[in-house]
């Protein structure tokens, strides 16, 4: 199989010189955290021919609760055999009406009551960007068709790579390189969380050091997060300015767009 995929798949996320043939790996099965490879080195030698190996990325983070969870296996296979697929344009059923009212319910937020279903994570940023900059144009009175309403967001992101998510991060190895690319925000520095010998830190780049003050230690990770207790004035202050005069030297934004406490992709960078 390693050898056929060799000659017939371009893997994603992979610079494909560096892919010989011998590391690809060839996968029998998947169970709770891990998955059953095939051994090739120890082919003929051993009882066995498969080795249990970690999924370290919960399968690009799809399989949070695990492979094979026997609750989803037996959902999905009954929901596959009753449904199937079926379109959800001006139709409704059981599951979809389910998981609308309950996520409503679970974010309890007035100003959101309806749900989107889009069928994954780049387009749901593409739906969610639309919307954002429709409600925009529609508040302010702008073109719809002004290009250069542009989004705010963090340095070093990755939202997908579709054509519109690609254009709400900064210049980066997953676009910088792809035709049609454009550059459409700004994108704020900030600071990172870390541990660094035992002792938990908020670490300020050298940039806004100036802005927000030197680099801080905490007794625990909860004191950081504890937003309501904790001085975030200088935060503030420094993005109400940055957006002000940004906004005074003509750039209009239409969304804000960012990952809250980790990024993911671009770093696995705690924020």
């Amino acid at each position: 199989m390693a050898s056929r995929a060799d000659k017939t798949i371009w893997f994603p996320f992979s610079q494909h010189k560096n892919i010989p043939e011998k590391s690809i790996t060839t996968i029998d099965s998947a169970y709770n955290d891990s998955f059953q490879t095939f051994n090739s080195i120890q082919a003929g030698k051993s009882s066995s021919l498969l080795n249990s190996s970690f999924d370290g990325s919960a399968s690009w983070w799809t399989q949070g609760l695990g492979h094979g969870n026997p609750t989803l296996s037996l959902a999905a296979a009954y929901a596959a055999g009753r449904y199937g697929h079926v379109i959800l344009a001006s139709t409704i059923h059981q599951p979809a009406i389910s998981l609308a009212e309950n996520i409503i319910s679970k974010l309890g937020n007035p100003r959101v009551n309806r749900v989107f279903y889009s069928d994954n994570g780049s387009t749901g940023i593409e739906v969610a960007i639309k919307m954002a900059l429709k409600s925009a144009c529609d508040r302010y009175g702008w073109d719809v068709s002004d290009k250069d309403i542009g989004v705010i967001g963090l340095k070093r992101s990755y939202h997908g790579d579709t054509i519109g998510s690609m254009d709400c991060t900064e210049p980066s190895v997953y676009n910088k390189k792809i035709t049609w690319y454009k550059d459409r925000g700004y994108w704020f520095e900030y600071p990172n969380v870390v541990l660094k010998n035992g002792v938990w830190k908020v670490v300020v780049p050298e940039s806004l050091q100036n802005e927000l003050g030197a680099s801080a230690a905490f007794s625990s990770l909860d004191e950081i997060y504890d937003i309501e207790n904790r001085d975030g004035s200088h935060y503030k202050r420094y993005i109400k300015e940055k957006i002000t005069d940004l906004i005074n030297q003509g750039h209009k934004f239409g969304a804000v767009i960012f990952e809250p406490v980790l990024l993911g992709a671009g770093g696995m960078l705690a924020v």
